[in-house]
């Protein structure tokens, strides 16, 4: 019984040390998966929910900066990050608690991470809810 404790404990430790050192997904991976999908509904909706929550960062021009949504409390970025080339000029939201109106200008380049929220098939948009770094010149 002792050595079945203990080599529980051992998996237990080594899957937490897995999951807290998992590398980031590209944005740009997450957005050419998002356009493949487009149209398949189920694999679509799995797709969110695998991803839901994992850590991504990418970069990026930001294009517009938007106050909270009404029920909100973060503000939110439009960011074109590579990958492809969306009717809606932008293809990630960032959701962040800093204050992007009096950091960051329109066309500037930022550096993003954080969590993956959900994809729009419709508009083949991601959210993330996290940080952004405005790239150095």
């Amino acid at each position: 019984m002792k050595k079945f404790l203990a080599v529980s404990l051992v998996v237990l430790l080594v899957s937490v040390a897995f999951a807290q050192v998992e590398k980031p997904v590209p944005v740009e991976d997450i957005i050419k998966k998002v356009d493949e999908l487009r149209g398949m509904k189920v694999e679509f909706t799995q797709y969110n929910k695998d991803m839901k929550g994992k850590i991504t960062e990418g970069s990026g021009k930001v294009v517009k900066i938007m106050p909270p949504m009404p029920f909100g409390k973060m503000n939110r970025v439009a960011i074109l990050s590579p990958g492809s080339n969306p009717s809606e000029g932008y293809n990630v939201i960032l959701f962040t608690a800093q204050n992007p109106m009096m950091e960051l200008n329109i066309g500037q380049t930022i550096k993003f991470r954080g969590s993956f929220d959900r994809a729009s098939s419709k508009w083949a948009v991601v959210d993330v809810t996290g940080a952004y770094e405005a790239e150095k010149k």
